[in-house]
């Protein structure tokens, strides 16, 4: 339903406030990240990005070159824990700094020789570990078990049990947060022009739990606040 155009905004936003951010881009090469990222700064349909029918303004390139300075995306597949908290370790050493570390996804790291269930854990350990060492917070995305387990409930909102190997990732997580976009249910394969995401808020362990309500507009991958 759409975590990594929402990890994506959540870039976009930080970049454009002078945050200095990490992304691990594990799915996709970043030539597509950067893509999405010129469709949700200009508000551009994505697929004219990709067809070469649009191209973005003199005042866009600028605004993208300047928020790109602190932005480094590494779309190297199958890594470990360890080769992330590398190369975050030396984009502090050349930055100073780290506001925000972000990796898309963790189902998709290279895990070691344990059962999956104990290697997710160690690796959801181990970011968190970097995490603090580096003073940054650090925006893991997972999958969940889809479609046969969501897709069968009557509330079709996912829960902490919907998570793969969920014990372990919720025990290190300080928050957790799903997405929930009741058409994606209902119109398999139709999406509207404007659409309504939840973000369920199902773990805070210093705050509340609840809900956020977003827009969702497919066409340019982004999120807003709802209206």
């Amino acid at each position: 339903v759409g975590k990594t155009s929402f990890a994506l905004n959540v870039i976009w936003n930080n970049l454009v406030a002078g945050k200095k951010i990490v992304f691990f881009s594990l799915e996709q090469p970043k030539e597509q990240i950067f893509e999405r990222l010129l469709a949700i700064a200009g508000d551009i349909p994505l697929e004219d990005i990709k067809l070469g029918i649009a191209e973005p303004s003199v005042t866009l390139k600028k605004k993208l070159t300047d928020a790109f300075e602190y932005f480094h995306v590494d779309d190297t597949a199958n890594v470990q824990s360890n080769y992330i908290t590398s190369v975050a370790r030396q984009k502090k050493f050349e930055w100073g700094d780290i506001d925000l570390i972000i990796v898309d996804y963790l189902h998709l790291m290279k895990l070691n020789e344990k059962q999956t269930v104990e290697a997710l854990g160690d690796a959801t350990k181990d970011l968190r570990a970097l995490g603090k060492e580096l003073d940054a917070p650090v925006l893991l995305l997972a999958q969940l078990k889809r479609p046969d387990g969501i897709a069968n409930k009557n509330n079709k909102r996912p829960d902490l049990s919907d998570l793969r190997s969920s014990g372990e990732i919720e025990q290190s997580a300080d928050q957790v947060l799903f997405l929930h976009r009741e058409s994606y249910f209902e119109l398999p394969g139709m999406a509207p022009d404007v659409d309504v995401t939840e973000v369920l808020v199902r773990k805070n362990r210093n705050g509340r739990q609840g809900i956020v309500v977003l827009e969702w507009i497919p066409r340019t991958t982004s999120f807003r606040d709802a209206r």
